[in-house]
């Protein structure tokens, strides 16, 4: 038993002695959440890779608004909501995320994927690990053999330094 509290002990001081300048990546406050949606257009993507740009914001009344991160914000992407449609039946849909930005190809940064039903309908929840965006830069999503449905992005909005 005295180990186990001096364990305890120990450990609590190796985070207390984390460095002070060490901070956590999250939102500071409850307007830094970001809930983006796809327009359908591939204006950006299209050309840079593929894909369907997410270009749309809902705001917490529900109204949906055109995406512009704020001044100096950088958006990080923590998860993703997507469905496809016209797949193959029992094959795995892959979809991506990629940021198209100055690089072409535009850059793959997650992808995930979800095995199609029979109609060829495929659906995925994922987490994201904490993937940045700059400003200025698009989020696109795009999946293999058959046709992006729903997507929702979920994040939010950080200085960007």
């Amino acid at each position: 038993m005295k180990r186990s509290i001096a364990g305890v002990c120990a450990g609590l001081a190796l985070i207390a002695a984390a460095p002070a300048g060490a901070t956590v990546l999250a939102p500071r406050k409850a307007s830094d959440v970001v809930v983006l949606r796809a327009s359908g257009s591939g204006a950006t993507c299209l050309p840079m890779s593929g894909g369907i740009d997410v270009d749309l914001q809902v705001l917490p009344d529900g109204t949906v608004t055109p995406y512009t991160p704020p001044v100096g914000m950088a958006l990080v992407i923590t998860g993703f909501d997507w469905s496809s449609t016209g797949g193959t039946p029992g094959v795995n849909a892959l979809t991506a995320i990629r940021l198209a930005g100055s690089h072409k190809p535009a850059p793959l940064v997650f992808a995930t994927g979800a095995v199609s039903d029979a109609s060829g309908t495929a659906v995925e929840s994922a987490i994201v690990p904490n993937v940045s965006v700059s400003p200025g830069v698009t989020v696109c999503v795009g999946t293999q053999g058959a046709t992006i449905g729903q997507v929702v992005v979920h994040g939010f909005h950080t200085v960007a330094k």
